[in-house]
């Protein structure tokens, strides 16, 4: 299986565990002890397998995402987590991208109280900051890592943390959940984690610090691909487009140049 899969400019991969030990020295900041067991202190919750991040949460994902103050959301190899769309586009080059893993990509917000009480403050407060932002909850929405900030110790949490909102989150950003296809999706009520595992998408999990073993980070960065790399026809169209171009990201001119083909 493949550690690193290439999207015309920009490479998806798994986050290795060279920021590790930066990520278990963070969470000692943390004053409460529920909140750094959360974060996988004296636990199991984060190690490192064959080289790589192993056993994951949306809160150990934000956590990464945030060890470095002047560079809020980005993961310790410069990459922000990935979304939904950018690991289903790595998965459509790449089949076997991911294959055996699971990976949060954010969460499922479907009402804004939820039954299962360790997550309704957290639901409630989700809820209340979309409202502010003039975001309309609806039948649910998916809120990707990306537009979430590090999580912030409350006393009133069963996770001794909430999570909150960032200034990039917006409409465009928080879409509804009724615009993705799930294969799995029992929860009616309050929040759950939005992951794959294996190749299954799901939105059901409600126990947001629950550790899988074959967990990983992915996350995405700006790089083009090798000159050597073979992917196919259409990738390498648009290798020669962007040499054309000179210009990283150039979409509109691999589109004209794929058309012209």
């Amino acid at each position: 299986m493949t550690n690193k899969v290439y999207l015309i400019s920009q490479r998806v991969r798994i986050l290795d565990d060279s920021g590790l030990e930066e990520y278990r020295e963070s969470v000692k900041s943390y004053n409460s002890e529920k909140a750094r067991a959360t974060l996988g202190e004296g636990n199991e919750r984060v190690s490192s397998k064959g080289g790589l991040v192993a056993v994951s949460s949306p809160f150990i994902i934000l956590q990464f995402a945030h060890l470095d103050s002047s560079a809020q959301g980005i993961l310790p190899n410069k990459d922000t987590p990935a979304t939904r769309q950018e690991i289903e586009q790595a998965i459509s080059r790449d089949p076997s991208f991911l294959r055996g893993n699971e990976v949060d990509f954010g969460l499922a917000l479907v009402t804004e109280e939820d039954s299962y009480n360790p997550n309704d403050l957290l639901a409630r407060t989700l809820a209340e900051q979309l409202q502010e932002r003039g975001i309309e909850l609806g039948t649910g929405k998916l809120i990707p890592f990306s537009t979430l900030a590090k999580p912030v110790e409350h006393p009133g949490s069963d996770y001794g943390l909430v999570f909150n909102l960032n200034d990039s989150a917006s409409r465009e950003n928080i879409l509804d959940l009724e615009e993705f296809n799930w294969d799995i999706r029992s929860r009616k009520r309050g929040l759950a984690r939005a992951y794959l595992i294996d190749r299954y998408w799901g939105c059901d999990v409600r126990n947001l610090d629950l550790p899988y073993s074959n967990g990983r980070i992915v996350g995405v960065g700006w790089e083009d691909a090798p000159k050597n790399l073979t992917l196919g026809s259409t990738n390498e169209k648009w290798r020669q487009a962007f040499e054309k171009a000179k210009i990283p990201g150039n979409y509109e001119f691999v589109k004209q140049h794929l058309q012209d083909d």
